[in-house]
């Protein structure tokens, strides 16, 4: 029952940011408010989803016996330290190394796989927020 109550308060607390993202949209201006806002309903739906869900299930158990604490810890310090560069080295740099550091800690076969898939797969999120939705990432300080 521990485990139940834990799945139901982690997206609890799920909805409940993703209301108050909505909250903070409404407050911006304009059309600039249209991506954080289609993304706070999206996060509302998939929260609510599993709201629903988790109540029709009678015996809903997660299992973290065999989670491997030091890869957890190591995957949060990781986004962490991304999450900080991001105003100092802009966008690019360090999405590229997460998105390289992810798929090598996921434990690809391939020794150069790494770091083209981090490329490619940064530079098609800059062509779809920053080019075509227009949605401004962070520059490194010095571009500022």
């Amino acid at each position: 029952m521990k485990h139940k109550a834990a799945d139901f308060g982690i997206l609890i607390a799920f909805f409940l940011t993703a209301l108050l993202a909505l909250i903070y949209c409404s407050q911006i201006p304009g059309k600039e408010a249209a991506f954080p806002a289609i993304a706070a309903v999206s996060m509302m739906c998939s929260a609510g989803g599993l709201l629903i869900r988790a109540v029709k299930e009678k015996s809903q158990k997660t299992d973290f016996s065999d989670t491997d604490m030091k890869k957890a810890a190591t995957a949060v310090l990781a986004l962490i330290l991304y999450t900080l560069s991001l105003k100092i080295a802009g966008y690019f740099i360090p999405t590229v190394l997460l998105g390289s550091f992810t798929v090598w800690f996921l434990k690809s076969e391939a020794k150069c796989r790494p770091f083209v898939t981090g490329f490619l797969v940064t530079a098609a999120v800059f062509g779809v927020f920053g080019i075509c939705l227009g949605v401004p990432l962070p520059l490194p300080f010095f571009m500022e």
